[in-house]
């Protein structure tokens, strides 16, 4: 048993040792497998058909440089304590108020397993049907794919990274081979040029592209732990949410404009690339659902710290794959935006709290020990920051329209203050 355990140790509880390094590329390449997911696609392509190419790029261009910002910002606090974003949200809101969060972001991370699962099961026996005419029920390949993504979660980074590295290239190629494809016949004015009637607004749909990805951005230190420098970091931000996930929407976009649908796998069947819709979703759904085992085996783990990883990915992963012959599935844009609101406070405090209050004193496993029970300041900075990020004056938001963005402020802002003033009071 204890060579088992040696074998599958990922360090969810203390700081990665000296000699497990990866580069910023390969740590991109994990979290690149993302932009490439099915509903990320579709989402792409319901933007820009609702508002077009300049104002639809305009959307992605904010959303992907606002995440990269925020995962490059989080990331440096990982590279540089080699800790988990568990253990530092422990460190921070206290013990009871991580237990609180941290069990909060592992519903949210299974309910994006849930999410995935369901489209990858219909999916791909939408595909099976029209291709080979073959149908599996859709808890057989849920129930095989919950198995694949569960042993990926199990053996933690190593073995995300060993796949991702392969996945991710062979993706970009087929996301080419679509955007060839609809770029030639949008060209040659064959493509439908009508749009859909919508009430989506630039900011909303910028919001909605930054929720996609929003708890990969906060979570930057789960992969940034494992970083050499803080420019593997940049790298490992830069490239998948601002320039591969640039690319994604743009070919989303034109493939929606050539086939006037906004559903991914229904634009590659009718651009005659079935069989590579079929590897699309596969493979990209058995990465990023390991990711989200991963991340929510790490959250509970944190919790659970005398619990070995692996027998909490197990756990993790079963409950998870439940969830999803559930079918949980609810309107993707509407969960999107809530999840931003939600968690986007998280990051602001921790910014807040390493940049501005400990003036980047690294944070040490060894704080665990003398941590508070609960930090009141930040759990009211959280609630404060949802509520008046969407709080609406006039039709526009409180301040910047930007829900993920006045929540992230807020929360800092007050999370500082709070901080400041009961220092003073402290030393009087």
């Amino acid at each position: 048993m204890k060579k088992l355990n040696d074998q599958l140790e990922d360090f969810a509880s203390i700081p990665v040792p000296k000699n497990i390094r990866y580069s910023g590329l390969s740590i991109a390449m994990v979290t690149a497998v993302m932009v490439f997911a099915a509903s990320s696609l579709s989402l792409g392509a319901q933007i820009g058909l609702s508002l077009g190419f300049i104002d639809s790029m305009i959307a992605f261009l904010i959303g992907g440089f606002f995440l990269s910002i925020l995962a490059y910002i989080v990331g440096v606090i990982g590279v540089r304590s080699r800790l988990s974003s568990y253990i530092l949200i422990k460190i921070i809101f206290g013990k009871n108020g991580a237990i609180l969060l941290n069990i909060s972001l592992a519903i949210a991370l299974l309910g994006w397993y849930g999410i995935s699962m369901d489209i990858f099961s219909a999916s791909l026996n939408q595909l099976m049907r029209s291709i080979f005419d073959i149908n599996l029920p859709n808890y057989l390949i849920e129930i095989i794919g919950g198995f694949l993504m569960t042993y990926s979660a199990v053996k933690g980074f190593k073995l995300l990274e060993s796949l991702s590295i392969w996945i991710t290239p062979l993706l970009i190629i087929l996301i080419a081979s679509l955007g060839y494809k609809a770029f030639v016949i949008w060209g040659n004015g064959l493509s439908q040029e009508a749009f859909d009637v919508s009430t989506m607004t630039i900011t909303m749909a910028a919001d909605a592209v930054i929720g996609a990805f929003i708890l990969g951005a906060i979570l930057m230190s789960d992969y940034s732990r494992f970083a050499r420098t803080t420019k593997d970091v940049a790298t490992a931000s830069f490239l998948p949410y601002f320039l591969l996930s640039t690319l994604a929407y743009t070919v989303a976009f034109f493939a929606a404009l050539a086939t006037n649908e906004t559903d991914i796998i229904r634009i590659m069947s009718a651009l005659g690339l079935g069989l590579a819709a079929v590897f699309l979703i596969f493979l990209s759904s058995w990465i990023v659902n390991g990711i989200n085992l991963y991340s929510a085996t790490l959250s509970l783990s944190s919790i659970y710290m005398k619990a070995k990883q692996w027998q909490m990915a197990m756990l993790t992963g079963t409950l998870a794959t439940i969830a999803a012959l559930m079918n949980i599935l609810e309107q993707l844009t509407s969960f999107l935006i809530l999840l931003t609101a939600i968690f986007t406070p998280v990051g602001g405090i921790l910014i807040a709290d390493y940049y501005l209050l400990r003036k980047k004193k690294n944070y040490s496993i060894d704080e665990l020990r003398y941590a508070t029970s609960l930090n009141y300041r930040a759990i009211v900075s959280c609630i404060i920051a949802v509520s008046f990020s969407f709080l609406p004056i006039n039709n526009t938001q409180l301040t910047f329209g930007l829900p993920a963005l006045d929540s992230l402020l807020i929360a800092g802002f007050l999370y500082y203050m709070m901080t400041l003033l009961l220092n003073r009071i402290k030393e009087r």
